[in-house]
């Protein structure tokens, strides 16, 4: 049994102080799109391995200390750490996609943008629209290829073809505010 409380000692340390170490950031927070795949999933692994040693640690020594046998410790143990585990997983990746701030192309449908480098007849230019306080550039062409677009001209974005946006004069009375 000593061997034992020393293994869930050893377990909620590391679990613990590897949690620790990943809330101050040594884990890094960069998105896996600027790290490599495996790096990724390593780092990912390492977290869920954290978690289970912290809820594995923590419940089988609780239940040392409440009398339990080897056998139902473990089970704790082995219980409480897949779902300390499950929980965390789940949390961290509903709150990665709960703070993407990236658009989408249809986020910029019907909106108006700012013509920033001109739009030639049947050519593409570019634009500025800015939704929830940020701005951002996007490739545009004027949706009847004979028209033009000077800079600072205003447009309204109506549709998303091939890697660009649509635009068409921006009309006050059709413009969603």
């Amino acid at each position: 049994m000593e061997t034992l409380r020393s293994v869930y000692i050893a377990l909620a340390v590391l679990g613990l102080g590897a949690t620790l170490v990943d809330l101050f950031g040594a884990f890094g927070h960069a998105s896996a799109r600027d790290r490599t795949r495996l790096a990724a999933s390593l780092v990912s692994l390492l977290r869920t391995v954290a978690h289970f040693a912290l809820g594995a640690g923590c419940a089988g020594l609780a239940a040392l200390l409440m009398g339990r046998g080897a056998g139902s410790s473990l089970a704790w143990a082995f219980g409480a750490g897949a779902a300390i585990a499950l929980v965390a997983r789940l949390l961290r990746g509903s709150l990665r996609r709960d703070l993407d701030s990236s658009f989408s192309p249809e986020d910029f449908i019907l909106e108006e943008a700012t013509v920033v480098v001109p739009i030639a007849p049947g050519l593409m230019g570019k634009a500025e629209v800015r939704k929830y306080g940020a701005a951002s550039s996007i490739y545009a062409r004027a949706e009847d290829p004979a028209q033009a677009f000077e800079r600072g001209a205003k447009v309204r974005i109506i549709d998303y073809r091939d890697g660009s946006y649509l635009v068409e004069p921006a009309d006050e009375e059709h413009l969603v505010h």
